[in-house]
């Protein structure tokens, strides 16, 4: 494949990337607590000379996938009147765990009770308290309220607070899936001026009409440049097919 050829497929990959996550973008658009995913490229310079002998003095300018960066935004508050469910206001996480002993991060709020009566995600992963426990509402108890500090009581009393955390870089936490996030390493800080919502959840804060918009631009991007490499292709076949008829 000459010079050309390796460019134009670069562009390809690189634009199949980017409608991979404009897609998922628009997947994930009424998710709780889900953040915008955007594709981080840069360009891979490569020296090349037209003559085997010549000293490399151009170069070629290869599009690489660098990785995915997050708006980390906060995304509209929904009333669902669900006790259970709660949306954090200001730079703040739930900490939670998973039935392995694993621990991640969310804002995603939509919570419920599990079979043994832990708040936990419908994912099924429970929220932990200040003290690194799961909080047990017990079976009979009723009146559940969620306190502004995360706070949680019922008809018998005080069942334990919400454990809240920030992080100074969030860039330094790891997609995991379903909302999930790792830290990767970063201490976890208590957060300031961060509130809970009960009876709410944060929305995504993916603009769906904008994604689309992206996608098709994507889409259109794509459909030239592979026009350009079939027209390409089509003319180095008839150079070829002329050349070999030169008696």
């Amino acid at each position: 494949m000459d010079n050309f050829g390796y460019v134009a497929l670069s562009q390809q990959r690189a634009l199949e990337r980017q409608l991979a996550v404009v897609a998922n973008n628009v997947a994930n658009s009424n998710t709780a607590g889900f953040k915008q995913e955007k594709p981080v490229f840069q360009s891979a310079f490569e020296r090349v000379s037209s003559n085997p002998g010549q000293k490399l003095k151009n170069q070629l300018a290869f599009v690489q996938d660098y990785g995915i960066a997050y708006d980390r935004s906060d995304g509209d508050i929904i009333p669902t009147g669900n006790p259970l469910d709660v949306a954090i206001q200001g730079p703040g996480y739930f900490t939670v765990q998973n039935k392995n002993g694993e621990t991640f991060y969310t804002r995603n709020g939509k919570f419920r009770l599990d079979a043994e009566g832990a708040i936990s995600m419908i994912s099924g992963e429970r929220v932990l308290d200040q003290s690194g426990q799961a909080i047990i509402i017990q079976s009979g108890e009723h009146g559940i309220q969620i306190a502004g500090d995360g706070t949680v009581t019922t008809s018998l009393g005080q069942r334990g607070q919400i454990a809240l955390v920030s992080f100074p870089n969030g860039e330094a936490l790891i997609n995991s899936g379903n909302t999930l996030l790792k830290g990767d390493g970063a201490q976890p800080v208590n957060p300031d001026k961060v509130r809970l919502h009960s009876g709410m959840i944060e929305n995504s804060n993916v603009k769906p009409i904008a994604e689309m918009s992206r996608m098709m631009e994507i889409m259109r991007a794509y459909e030239t440049t592979t026009n350009m490499i079939n027209n390409y292709n089509r003319m180095r076949s008839q150079a070829i097919d002329r050349l070999s008829r030169v008696q």
